[in-house]
């Protein structure tokens, strides 16, 4: 097992795919952030305001919408390198030769697995470092503001973004563990990865008919692209819009805690089951 994480671990700091997938994550908040800021100033000297009366000249609104945007790319990323590259291995023989070299297909998957999720908690982290640090530089943090007037204060705020933040890493790995599985099924990555995409463009579309029982399913909480992304209602709460967080959202909030739990469990199970029975 340690041989075959010990070689995971060197592809996954070798790869240049995985390089570029950093670069990208860190440009997007970057971008996103530095845009809302001209925007802003845009805004301000349209409506002849000081920046300071603005109720998007903050910190943590800047920081929820940053991470947001780059939550999308991380999400389209897990899928493709992870869901994309096993079948390309395996076609490839690359996989054949640490089977070859005595090194168990259990282990081997699930230093697969273990790698998949140490993956997708860097280009989390990337993200997050990148949008708190835009942040901080451009914005201050403090209350919402709004000609002149408080709308809310800090405390009000930065607890639900910071939620929001924690909140994208259960469903975001048993996206990993979800590729992972996906990779193990097909053997053409484009086809593995457009399941994962196709999956999760359809929870979207049912999300409606689904109803309450829409967060239940790990893909409707996903920070970036999930229908019900805490993210997305923290974003909008911080900046003072009235119609988003609203206290209902709390079921789907309790439930996106829980529900990638059992959902990441049964990935690595399937995974692993899947792939000791696949020809390599």
């Amino acid at each position: 097992m340690w041989r075959a994480l010990r070689g995971e671990f060197y592809l996954l700091t070798h790869r240049r795919a995985v390089r570029w997938a950093i670069l990208l994550v860190a440009l997007v908040p970057l971008l996103q952030i530095f845009t809302s800021l001209l925007i802003l100033r845009a805004e301000a000297a349209a409506d002849g305001k000081p920046f300071a009366d603005l109720a998007g000249w903050n910190f943590w609104p800047r920081l929820a919408h940053g991470s947001r945007a780059g939550m999308y790319f991380v999400e389209l990323l897990v899928i493709g390198l992870v869901a994309g590259g096993l079948p390309r291995e395996i076609s490839l023989g690359v996989v054949r030769d640490p089977l070859t070299r005595g090194i168990a297909r259990s282990s081997l998957i699930l230093a697969r697995l273990l790698s998949s999720l140490f993956l997708a908690l860097l280009l989390y982290g990337v993200v997050v470092v990148v949008a708190w640090g835009m942040s901080a530089l451009l914005f201050d943090p403090g209350a919402i503001m709004d000609d002149g007037f408080i709308m809310l204060e800090e405390a009000e705020i930065s607890g639900p973004v910071t939620q929001a933040l924690l909140h994208a890493i259960p469903s975001l790995l048993a996206l990993a563990g979800l590729a992972t599985l996906l990779g193990v099924l097909f053997r053409r990555g484009v086809l593995a990865a457009g399941c994962g995409i196709g999956l999760i463009l359809l929870v979207g579309a049912v999300h409606e008919a689904l109803g309450s029982a829409a967060p239940w399913l790990f893909l409707d909480t996903l920070a970036g692209l999930g229908p019900d992304s805490f993210l997305e209602q923290a974003a909008g709460f911080a900046e003072g819009y009235s119609n988003f967080y609203a206290e209902s959202f709390d079921t789907v909030v309790a439930a996106g805690w829980v529900a990638p739990l059992p959902a990441l469990a049964l990935t690595i199970v399937g995974a692993w089951w899947a792939f000791r029975r696949r020809p390599v």
